[in-house]
């Protein structure tokens, strides 16, 4: 094997939020070029629902936003409301068997659509949308409250507008116990199928995927042998089991359908007084991650080799009960800043979208994050926006990754709900062609690193070391406040000089860009 050694010499001090001291640290990048693989390029995605964002499909200035930022493959008409969506009208409903609970949630679904000031939420715009920026998409069918008569004739729709479907969900997280009303693990198969007829019919390369339960990631229930006693005792878990069965063995289908959010720590429930800090729910998110991700994806695979895997969702937590308060709607509903939009969110957010590109097995990807439903049109106040960014001509202009090992970086323990061992501090990663590529850097914890430029240009990959851009903190001196905060970040572009360090500070990400990647390339 022939690897490419990147012997750099790193000044490292310690840095953290209480400014202890630590040794001075040498590190080494090793690159392997030889072993790196193709990049799937649907891994660049977002899970768009758009339906209570202040922009929406048909408005061209959301479509400016997604040029602007590579046009990422999007998911329509999204998560939860898919499973009530009428593509005809854009409208939502329940089934009389729904529960209480569901029917009570339609309301809420259908509410923005009574403002005339917005656009719908119609086929028509999103058609609109697709054909302005050239998007690729994954459409959700409703398979809970449709037919597949009416399946068909959306098909029909999409392809006598000149549209191609090529990736169509069946439904969205029905395999919860919540959605214990719809049909079992084996109706769904059923009803799953005729579907799959019916998109085929009209699209007869589309691809097909199905639902896996999320309980494989969020818990240990399909990690660990001893929790398979389980399995035959808790309800939710023997659907969950059910379902996994029926997105592994069903011929009819081409990938297994997941969605990851890392745990906080906190109970579902939370109330807000017992609320911990941001810091603390993103060192538990991350760790969560980072020990769960590649087993979770690599079970997956050795179950069903030949599936693809799609991750429809993914985000830094699933933010239900009253989590949702502390993460997502805190902002408005108690006057405090919702998690998804502060600093933290965005870091997590570039390290989940390198974590994934070098996986070899995920060839698709949506990330959950807020500067797609944000409440103001103004996304750069998102600091989604900026890992967004970064990754958007990497995921356009490059062919292949390699990864990058970090030697003495330095680790940090998971946490309480993490037991799987020491994670790395530093995240690395190398998107390249042949004219060139991008290094990446991301520092997840408190340690702060200094790379000699000098040492790049002089490596094999980085002979023509040209700028880099980051994504930090605003402030070092106030490190908290500046996770935290809304528009506490810093984002922006310098060129390299002859001599001189790069810094990587705590808590960013580091893009280093080397050579003319773009050049003789192509989106797609």
């Amino acid at each position: 094997m022939i690897k490419l050694f990147l012997n750099i010499f790193i000044l490292c001090f310690a840095f953290n939020v209480f400014s202890q001291k630590t040794t001075i640290t040498k590190l080494k990048f090793t690159v392997d070029l030889k072993n790196s693989r193709k990049i799937s390029k649907d891994n660049f995605g977002t899970n768009s629902s758009r339906l209570w964002g202040k922009l929406r499909y048909g408005d061209d200035a959301l479509a400016t936003h997604s040029i602007k930022l590579g046009t990422p493959l999007v998911r329509f008409p999204g998560g939860t409301p898919a499973n009530a969506y009428n593509w005809k009208d854009g409208r939502h409903s329940a089934p009389k068997r729904a529960t209480d609970y569901w029917k009570k949630r339609i309301p809420a679904f259908n509410h923005p659509l009574s403002d005339n000031s917005q656009r719908t939420y119609d086929v028509k715009d999103f058609i609109k949308f697709l054909k302005q920026t050239k998007s690729e998409f994954i459409l959700v069918v409703n398979v809970v409250n449709s037919t597949p008569e009416n399946t068909r004739e959306q098909m029909l729709y999409y392809k006598n507008r000149g549209i191609q479907v090529k990736r169509v969900e069946m439904g969205n997280e029905v395999y919860f116990y919540s959605y214990n009303w719809t049909f079992t693990p084996t109706e769904y198969r059923e009803i799953s199928k005729k579907h799959t007829k019916a998109v085929k019919s009209v699209f007869p390369n589309a691809k097909v995927g199905l639902v896996f339960p999320s309980q494989s990631y969020t818990t240990d229930t399909y990690l660990q042998i001893e929790a398979e006693e389980k399995m035959q005792t808790r309800k939710d878990l023997i659907r969950a089991a059910g379902f996994e069965k029926v997105a592994i063995n069903s011929d009819f289908s081409d990938a297994m359908i997941i969605h990851i959010y890392p745990r906080t720590g906190m109970h579902y429930k939370v109330k807000r007084k017992d609320w911990r800090t941001y810091i603390q729910t993103y060192s538990s998110c991350i760790s969560h991650f980072d020990g769960h991700f590649a087993p979770t994806i690599e079970r997956m695979h050795k179950l069903a080799p030949k599936k693809e895997i799609w991750l429809t969702e993914w985000a830094l937590a699933a933010f239900t009960g009253g989590q949702r308060k502390y993460g997502t709607f805190g902002f408005a509903n108690v006057n405090h800043t919702g998690m998804s939009f502060t600093y933290l969110t965005g870091l997590f957010a570039g390290h989940g979208f390198l974590t994934i590109f070098k996986n070899p097995y995920i060839k698709l990807a949506n990330f959950h994050g807020g500067v797609w439903d944000n409440r103001t049109p103004d996304y750069k106040k998102n600091s989604s926006y900026y890992p967004l960014l970064m990754f958007a001509d990497p995921a356009k202009y490059c062919t292949k990754i390699a990864d990058v090992q970090v030697k003495n970086a330095g680790t940090y323990k998971g946490s309480e709900q993490t037991s799987l061992g020491e994670y790395p501090q530093v995240n690395a990663g190398y998107f390249y062609n042949k004219n060139g590529g991008y290094l990446f850097f991301i520092n997840k914890f408190n340690k702060s690193f200094s790379i000699s430029q000098e040492s790049l240009k002089k490596s094999a990959i980085a002979s023509k070391c040209s700028e880099i851009t980051y994504f930090r903190p605003k402030s070092y001196k106030k490190l908290t406040s500046s996770l935290e905060a809304i528009n506490a970040w810093d984002y922006g572009t310098q060129i390299i000089q002859r001599k001189g360090m790069i810094n990587i500070k705590p808590y960013s990400i580091t893009r280093i860009k080397i050579g003319i990647p773009e050049k003789n390339s192509t989106k797609k």
